[in-house]
């Protein structure tokens, strides 16, 4: 019997304002581990990152310059918003 197909949906946003740079990374229906670290462009958290999923927590980062949530469940829709301060 053949398996269903699973399409992960992937969506980056990156909103600029005079004091802020805003990045929204959002991954939907993934039927594996997230881990989403973005990088934070050598700027400084302007606040805490918008965690909109109950099963994401901040882990250390991987590489430099970055910071980095992964997710306790799969499947399901996961979403950060990091901040950044204009420099």
């Amino acid at each position: 019997m053949r398996e269903k197909t699973v399409w992960t949906k992937v969506r980056i946003e990156r909103q600029r304002k005079a004091d802020e740079t805003r990045k929204t990374i959002t991954i939907e229906n993934c039927p594996l581990h997230v881990v989403i670290e973005p990088w934070l462009e050598e700027k400084p958290l302007g606040r805490a990152p918008l965690l909109k999923s109950g099963a994401l927590s901040e882990i250390k980062a991987l590489r430099p310059g970055c910071i980095a949530f992964e997710s306790k469940t799969k499947g399901s829709s996961h979403s950060v918003t990091v901040s950044l301060s204009k420099q």
